[in-house]
């Protein structure tokens, strides 16, 4: 079982995703899933992916270790160039 614990010191973010579709959502989850797969970012410490049930949607549940190591990793080129591109309308529709 998962045990969330926000105040053990790590950073938390917690991402919202609404599609339109199950088919949209099952890409982005997919999408999210590969990301979290190969995540071995300075002070990442855990990513916990969720389906919506009720509507088409998904949420992510992050840890890091401090607020510098978020901003390094989205201000990085990485995540420019190839997180970003899978939620791209070019790409994924979601």
């Amino acid at each position: 079982m998962l045990i969330i614990e926000p105040e053990n010191g790590s950073l938390t973010v917690f991402n919202l995703f609404n599609t339109t579709d199950s088919e949209k959502q099952k890409t982005l989850l997919d999408a999210m899933r590969g990301i979290i797969a190969i995540a071995n970012y300075p002070g990442w410490r855990s990513s916990t992916l969720y389906a919506g049930v009720a509507r088409p949607c998904a949420a992510n549940y992050i840890q890091w270790r401090s607020i510098d190591d978020l901003k390094k990793r989205y201000d990085g080129e990485n995540f420019k160039h190839n997180t970003v591109s899978y939620f791209s309308p070019r790409r994924c529709t979601c």
